[in-house]
C-alpha cells in the first residue's frame, strides 16, 4: 500500500525514527513549502490525514477501533458500545497530532488536557493542529474535535 511519503522518494526517505510531524516538517523545508502556504496546508491535511488511517483504520463500525482509541487516550473503563466509546471520547481533551505520534510510537497513553481550553491552549502554542478537513474525513476522529480558533 502507497504511503504519503512514497509520493516523495527517493528524493526524500522518512525517518520512522522520528515523529511523523518532525519528518513533514523536514520535508516541507526541502520542497519549499512556505508554512501557511496553500501547498502546505493541502500536503500537511494529507500527510495527518494518511497517518491516522494507518494507525487506526477508518472502519467507524467496528467497536474494537473504538475500544482501542478510547485506550488510546487513557480511558481506564472502556466502554462495551461504540455510543458509549463516542460519548466518554467527547469529554477527553487529547491533542490528536500528539495522539497519532505517541502510537506510533508506542508510547501510550496520549497526555490527556484537563479542558478543552488547556488542550486549545497548547495546541496553538505548539502549532500541532490536526487539519480538521481530514479529521473530517475519519469517522473516529469527529469524537475528538474541538474548536482551536
Amino acid at each position: 500500500m502507497s504511503t504519503f511519503w512514497d509520493a516523495f522518494s527517493p528524493d526524500f526517505t522518512r525517518n520512522s525514527q522520528l515523529p511523523f510531524s518532525s519528518e513533514f516538517n523536514r520535508l516541507a523545508t526541502q520542497r519549499g513549502w512556505v508554512v501557511g502556504s496553500n501547498r502546505y496546508r493541502k500536503e500537511w491535511s494529507r500527510c495527518c490525514g494518511e497517518e491516522f488511517t494507518r494507525q487506526y483504520g477508518q472502519d467507524a463500525h467496528r467497536l474494537s477501533g473504538w475500544q482501542g482509541l478510547c485506550a488510546d487516550v487513557g480511558i481506564k473503563d472502556i466502554p462495551s458500545s461504540i455510543t458509549q466509546c463516542k460519548k466518554v471520547l467527547n469529554t477527553t481533551w487529547v491533542n490528536i497530532v500528539d495522539l497519532v505520534e505517541c502510537r506510533e510510537s508506542g508510547r501510550l497513553p496520549a497526555k490527556q488536557y484537563r479542558s478543552q481550553n488547556a488542550l486549545r491552549e497548547y495546541t496553538q502554542r505548539t502549532g500541532k493542529i490536526f487539519p480538521k478537513k481530514a479529521a473530517k474525513r475519519n469517522k473516529f476522529l469527529a469524537a475528538l474535535l474541538i474548536v482551536i480558533f
